[in-house]
């Protein structure tokens, strides 16, 4: 496949009959989870870029990225030669107990290593003030490890505060902090001592409860600000063990935080020396058009969670707000993963030396000025909004999200639902111009189609 000249090219309307047949093969015995069923990859099939084969011969252009795990599109060349390079020398996985090194010299990189992953971290967020990173397996893992690092360093009360909207993962620990959507919380246990406050993405005036007239001498207050003041807060400071926030939120809806919002939520952390978590596993690495989105608000939390982009999670913070204590930090030992750990530093090194950031400022700003002219022409649409090659188109109607997501599908574009009334977008960070302009021509079909 040609990536100068591929576009998406339906055969059959999918999903197709061998593509159904590998779907009723694989839920024969697997329960219902967050597949989209329509959706098949085939592996064997050519694939580049943005666009990937299904079985049945349609050619699909992927705007979803897996969710933003796959930020280098398909059949990255690189990306295989390193994966096939770590596969032919380390297993895949290791325990904790050994660190898997490659050769006599770390600063010689052929095979790079979980080693030469934390020193690029630590390199990337040194201008954020953050040296130190522990690997796990995912971001849910990356928000876990977060939680418990803060827990261990306030050894309080452990109140914990996260906001409406958010997506912070499935473990039963992040799901506590999820507010997204009901089905991923209801009936799971959750951790004690939780508030939630709105998440402030108000045009204008605040609308949305976040800021508050309290009483006189006090005047408007951010509701944070309210909870934890000393004189008529509900909360002592030192209870609380973290505040936990997106920079920009994802699964929740890609809304782009009102102006002020995210400062106020730092400023007020630091004033009261609360752990401040930011949540990256999405937005982080490149997404925005900047190494972290947090850095487009002036933020300086104490943990940064990632994830996708690096194959692995990883939680970031400086040394000494991780625990002290030997064998008090675990999980499931992804970050020993020789392949993923090798796959995810390759990434950072071609986004870097590509200077993705700045195409995915670029292109972003060329798809959200089109998705804006979509806007315009068609009545049930009311706004779009994003940050880099992060953003989403809104409807008046929240069932038009996944209708307008499967009628894009039968013309060869993938596109997920996110909140309750938005699409969003997330091409890969090296996307071009054509094949932008290529995706908003179906969704422009799909759109009026439905």
């Amino acid at each position: 496949m040609n990536r100068e000249t591929a576009a998406p090219s339906i055969k059959v309307t999918p999903p197709g009959p061998i593509s159904q047949k590998w779907t009723d093969y694989n839920m024969a015995h697997a329960p219902e989870s967050i597949y989209y069923h329509p959706f098949v990859w085939d592996k064997s099939a050519p694939a580049i870029g943005p666009f990937c084969t299904d079985p049945d011969g349609n050619v699909i252009l992927d705007f979803s990225s897996h969710g933003a795990a796959f930020p280098l599109g398909y059949n990255n060349p690189e990306l295989i030669d390193i994966a096939q390079k770590a596969a032919s020398v380390m297993p895949d996985r290791q325990g904790a107990e050994a660190l898997g090194v490659y050769g006599d010299d770390p600063e010689k990189i052929v095979v790079p290593t979980p080693a030469h992953l934390v020193n690029k971290l630590a390199q990337i967020a040194k201008p954020i003030g953050l040296d130190c990173t522990f690997l796990s397996n995912s971001g849910s893992e990356a928000v876990e490890n977060a939680m418990k690092a803060a827990y261990d360093h306030r050894r309080n009360l452990g109140f914990n505060i996260s906001f409406q909207g958010a997506f912070h993962g499935r473990t039963m620990g992040a799901t506590t902090l999820t507010r997204s959507r009901k089905n991923m919380r209801k009936w799971y246990p959750q951790i004690p001592n939780h508030i939630d406050l709105p998440f402030c993405h108000c045009e204008g005036e605040c609308k949305c409860g976040w800021k508050v007239y309290t009483v006189k001498g006090k005047g408007v207050m951010t509701q944070l600000e309210q909870l934890l003041d000393p004189d008529i807060g509900l909360l002592d400071p030192d209870e609380v063990a973290f505040i936990i926030v997106e920079p920009v939120r994802g699964e929740g809806g890609y809304n782009i935080p009102a102006p002020g919002f995210l400062e106020s939520v730092n400023d007020t952390a630091k004033k009261y020396g609360i752990p401040l978590i930011c949540d990256e596993v999405q937005s982080g690495l490149g997404r925005t058009g900047k190494w972290f989105a947090l850095e487009h608000f002036g933020m300086k939390p104490d943990y940064i969670c990632l994830g996708k982009t690096l194959a692995v999670g990883a939680t970031m913070a400086k040394r000494e707000m991780f625990p002290q204590e030997k064998s008090r930090l675990g999980g499931t030992w992804g970050g020993g993963n020789a392949v993923s750990t090798a796959v995810g530093y390759k990434r950072l090194e071609i986004i870097e030396r590509d200077n993705l950031l700045e195409n995915a400022t670029k292109m972003g700003a060329r798809f959200l000025n089109g998705l804006r002219e979509l806007a315009k022409l068609h009545p049930h649409t009311h706004d779009a909004t994003g940050l880099g090659l992060m953003v989403s188109i809104r409807f008046d109607d929240i069932s038009l999200p996944s209708k307008v997501a499967d009628e894009a599908f039968k013309r060869g574009l993938c596109v997920f639902p996110c909140g309750f009334e938005g699409l969003r977008f997330m091409a890969p960070l090296d996307v071009r111009a054509r094949e932008v302009d290529m995706a908003l021509e179906i969704l422009d079909k799909a759109i009026a189609a439905v």
